[in-house]
Parts: structure tokens; C-alpha cells; sequence
């Protein structure tokens, strides 16, 4: 099972890296060049998101931007979430277990405990199951951009 969902796992930030290199001019990962989308309202404060591509199927791709200090609250839905953590570092608690490997390593993922808080760093990406309610925040002192490849 584990090896399934790290095989699609690395599917889908491979698939995050492509979309991200050929996203639209306006979409930048540096810091206050690009415009957050509308439907975006209700983020916590200190949270920005831009959709990088929409597919006809799954996966979604967003850039999420989390100033110094930003909280995302975790959810139980129906979502399977790739996250690849373009810079800076978050920290992660979350209700299951979580899959964490960097990208170019042919090391074994880390595999998280539940409720473990376990820092991510840049380069990494992580694997949210659906149902599975992790909470992200950026404890760091500089801005944090994580891409997400979303399926539901």
C-alpha cells in the first residue's frame, strides 16, 4: 500500500514540477508579484493561493504562499494531497501517518507518527491521505511556497 502511495506520490511531483515550470507569467514564486485568486476567499491570514493549472480530471495545482508565523488548519474531506515544499520550511502535525521523502533521493520516505510535528524542508514533499486532517504552519522567521497537486 505504502509503496503504491509513493508511486503515485512521485507521479504527481513530477507532475507539480512541469506545471509549475510552464505556469503563467503572472504566477511567480517571488514574493508579492503575482495576484491571489478569488477563489481563494477565507484563508487564514497570512495565506495566499494561485492555481498554477486546472486539468479536465484530477490533480489541481496551487502555489500556496505562507508568510512567517501562517496556520492552515487541517480537514477531514475526501482529498488526496501531494505538497512539494518549493522554499522554506513548514511544520506538519497531522491525525495519520505521512509519507515524507526529498526529491531527488532514493532514500526511504520518513513515515510520520499521528500527531508527530515533523519539519519539512525545501526540496521535500509529503503525501496527505483523504481523511486525514494535518495542520501546516510556517514556524520559520522567512516566507514559506508549497506547490499542492490536489485529487478528489
Amino acid at each position: 500500500m505504502w509503496h503504491r502511495l509513493v508511486s503515485v506520490g512521485l507521479l504527481l511531483v513530477a507532475l507539480a514540477i512541469v506545471a509549475g515550470s510552464v505556469a503563467a507569467p503572472g504566477v511567480s514564486a517571488e514574493a508579492g508579484t503575482a495576484t491571489p485568486t478569488a477563489g481563494f476567499i477565507g484563508l487564514p491570514e497570512g495565506i495566499s493561493a494561485w492555481r498554477v493549472s486546472e486539468f479536465t480530471q484530477a490533480p489541481s495545482l496551487y502555489r500556496f504562499q505562507f508568510e512567517p508565523g501562517a496556520r492552515l488548519p487541517g480537514y477531514a474531506d475526501e482529498t488526496l494531497i501531494l505538497a512539494y515544499v518549493e522554499r522554506g520550511t513548514v511544520t506538519l502535525r497531522s491525525d495519520g501517518f505521512l509519507s515524507i521523502s526529498q526529491l531527488e533521493s532514493s532514500d526511504p520516505p520518513r513515515i510520520t507518527d499521528p500527531g508527530a510535528e515533523t519539519v519539512v524542508a525545501e526540496g521535500e514533499y509529503f503525501v496527505i491521505p483523504w481523511r486525514t486532517p494535518t495542520e501546516i504552519w510556517n514556524h520559520s522567521q522567512e516566507i514559506a511556497w508549497i506547490q499542492f497537486a490536489m485529487m478528489n
